[in-house]
């Protein structure tokens, strides 16, 4: 009996053994696994990140160029409307300071009733 217990022995110590190289290349594999998905999440989290750069350039400079544009149409739209001003003051200037003029000079000297 002293072979066959020292046999059953040494079986389960080499089970135990494989068992724990088993374990040892689970825990190997695990901690790959984990290292390649970590690195697959930077990498994504990377391109989203550029992308999401790219976008917001694309909308700033848009922005931008719509600000200048319409800018430039204020300015435009108001240069416009001062020169229709200064037409309309030169056509009717005279017209003004004659009316100022009567006014002032113009007494009325005949009694309300």
């Amino acid at each position: 009996m002293g072979y066959e217990e020292n046999s059953t022995v040494q079986t389960l110590l080499d089970a135990e053994d494989e068992a724990s190289q088993i374990v040892a290349r689970a825990r190997k594999n695990k901690t790959q696994r984990l290292k390649e998905a970590r690195d697959e999440a930077e990498k994504e989290i990377a391109e989203y990140r550029a992308q999401k750069e790219r976008d917001f350039q694309a909308e700033k400079a848009r922005t931008l160029g719509s600000t200048d544009s319409e800018k430039k149409q204020l300015q435009m739209d108001a240069d416009i409307q001062l020169n229709e001003v200064d037409g309309l003051y030169n056509k009717n200037k005279d017209r003004v300071a004659d009316l100022l003029v009567y006014y002032v000079t113009e007494v009325n000297t005949a009694l309300r009733k």
